[in-house]
């Protein structure tokens, strides 16, 4: 019995160092697996820390444009603030300025009126309208005018105008017959500037005295707005405004009628229409086209019943200007006077 208790003691005295070392063997691995887990998860809280690091530094980049853009826009709205503060400015002086020039032209066209002339008695009624600054239309420009008119190359001058889609300016005398009537009519419907170039275009009337020639001008100007119900503003000397036919008369006549507030116009061009030459068609373009390279051209041509060359030629002319990139407009009082210089 002794014996087998010692044997049965030794057994489990055996099996309980196995227990023990497979124990420690356990523990071993538990410290090892758990070594190993803890090392994952610091590496693992060090990429962590790092996303977040990478985090914070693109907030902070963000932070910083959003500011930036911020004070850009708080920069912006300021300047534009600032400009529409001086566009208000600008455009409230522009009016003032506008207010204040109409007022003075206004008071000047009076004072012209009221100004002691020695022919301040004649016709009250002839008076022009007060204007804007005479002023110059875009360079390039070329005044097409006719004088003489109406007559029987009138309505062919206004086809080729309105088939060019161009406005002009025709300087009328006094014809009363139901065609030049209904043809001065039809300049006013079509866009044209009608003007004045006296009733009778006799200069040895029209130049006798500065009376004889307000009295033939105050006959076409009541003609013209009976009959189209406009009140010419502009006018043309016949012969132009140095003409040795007005010689004795030139400067007290040109103060009277500036004193009425009437603009007058020469001319800087020309297609030979009146010089009494036989100008061949071709001459007569080439004649007109030496005004190329005026800034402003104002061209005198001719309305009369024989001028058939001139029909003929304008719109060779016409392409010639145009080609060369002029632009073509009506004279108006607030466009600049060309004037011949006093002789």
């Amino acid at each position: 019995m002794q014996g087998t208790h010692e044997a049965h003691t030794g057994y489990t005295g055996r099996h309980l160092s196995v227990w023990i070392g497979v124990a420690a063997a356990l523990a071993v691995a538990a410290a090892i697996f758990f070594g190993v887990c803890l090392a994952a998860a610091q590496l693992e809280q060090q990429q962590l820390k790092a996303e977040l690091a990478q985090l914070q530094t693109a907030l902070d980049e963000a932070e910083a444009q959003a500011a930036a853009l911020q004070e850009q826009l708080a920069a912006e709205t300021e300047v534009n603030t600032d400009l529409q503060t001086q566009l208000e400015t600008a455009l409230r002086e522009a009016q003032e300025a506008r207010d204040a020039l109409q007022q003075r032209l206004e008071k000047e066209a009076e004072a012209r009126r009221t100004t002691a002339s020695a022919y301040s008695d004649l016709y009250p009624d002839l008076y022009a309208e007060p204007a804007d600054l005479q002023s110059r239309a875009p360079e390039n420009t070329v005044y097409l005018t006719f004088d003489d008119g109406p007559s029987a190359r009138t309505a062919e001058l206004l086809d080729i105008l309105k088939e060019n889609d161009i406005k002009a300016t025709f300087f009328v005398t006094g014809k009363t017959n139901q065609e030049a009537q209904d043809l001065m009519r039809r300049i006013v419907e079509e866009g044209h500037t009608i003007a004045v170039h006296t009733y009778t275009h006799k200069y040895k009337t029209i130049y006798a005295s500065v009376q004889a020639y307000l009295d033939d001008f105050y006959q076409i100007y009541t003609l013209v707005h009976e009959v189209t119900g406009v009140y010419p503003q502009i006018f043309r000397f016949p012969g132009g405004s140095n003409t040795g036919f007005n010689k004795s008369i030139r400067s007290e006549l040109i103060a009277e009628m500036t004193r009425r507030g009437f603009v007058y116009y020469d001319w800087n061009a020309l297609n030979g229409d009146a010089e009494g030459k036989p100008y061949t068609e071709d001459e007569m373009v080439d004649y007109a086209c030496k005004g190329l390279g005026i800034s402003h051209v104002i061209m005198l041509m001719h309305d009369a019943a024989d001028k058939v060359k001139t029909v003929a030629c304008l719109p060779r002319i016409i392409e010639a200007y145009r080609d060369a990139g002029y632009a073509f407009a009506p004279l108006t009082p607030e466009i600049k006077s060309y004037r011949f210089v006093k002789g």
